[in-house]
């Protein structure tokens, strides 16, 4: 009796962090696109996605930043025309801020 009500616990359990690593990962929503405008405060961005309509994106102290797969700011990546792909959480604010640089073809 005592292994089928351990069994039947470590199930439960299973099935709970299944379900919030769903719920998790549908609370991340990704916006990409080409930056149109940066708010004068820097707290926010417009981004324009390919045939989709305007996007501003939130952001605070904590939101991360890349340039090409490295570390970087907002400075150097939150720029006007500027594509970009950003992370926002339930709140609607951007976890992530990913950009990348297009390089010349040979």
């Amino acid at each position: 009796m005592v292994r089928f009500k351990t069994l039947a616990l470590i199930l439960l359990s299973l099935v709970f962090l299944t379900a919030s690593a769903a719920l998790a990962a549908d609370a991340a929503k990704p916006v990409g696109g080409k930056i149109k405008s940066v708010a004068d405060d820097k707290a926010s961005f417009v981004v324009t996605p390919k045939g989709g309509e305007d996007t501003t994106v939130k952001v605070t102290a904590d939101t991360k930043y890349t340039l090409d797969g490295a570390a970087s700011t907002f400075a150097d990546v939150v720029k006007v025309g500027a594509r970009v792909k950003a992370t926002l959480n339930d709140a609607g604010v951007a976890t992530e801020v990913a950009a990348h640089t297009r390089k010349p073809k040979n």
